[in-house]
């Protein structure tokens, strides 16, 4: 009989787990990022690394590939199945496409937002 794991390895083991990595394709040697798509039943998927546009969502849909929103939980990056009332709300963030060997979407790649101007801060403190 095998002791039980302790909960901090538990704890651990997931966190590695569930964070996306930067990987090569292990066909076509492209960059993807890879990881588990949820929390529970999860899959092993691979994004393409570049965001798409509303329109680029629309045709990786028909075209068949899934969709992903990559969040940031507990320090690292997350892969997050898009389900239909993801899609069809307002976006919360870039969306990436699954990744497909030899067809990437960067013709509709979405734009990289501005950077944010810091505001000078001044003669006084910031309290």
């Amino acid at each position: 009989m095998t002791a039980p794991m302790p909960q901090w390895m538990k704890q651990r083991r997931e966190e590695y787990a569930r964070a996306a990595q930067l990987r090569l394709c292990k066909k076509c040697r492209a960059p993807v990022l890879a990881g588990y798509d949820a929390d529970i039943c999860a899959l092993s998927v691979q994004i393409d690394p570049t965001p798409i546009t509303e329109i680029g969502e629309a045709i990786a849909l028909m075209e068949g590939r899934t969709t992903y929103d990559l969040t940031t939980s507990r320090g690292r990056k997350e892969i997050h199945h898009r389900a239909e009332h993801n899609i069809s709300a307002p976006r919360r963030g870039p969306v990436y496409p699954a990744h497909i060997c030899g067809r990437p979407m960067t013709e509709h790649a979405a734009p990289m937002p501005a950077p944010v101007a810091a505001e000078p801060a001044g003669d006084r403190p910031p309290y």
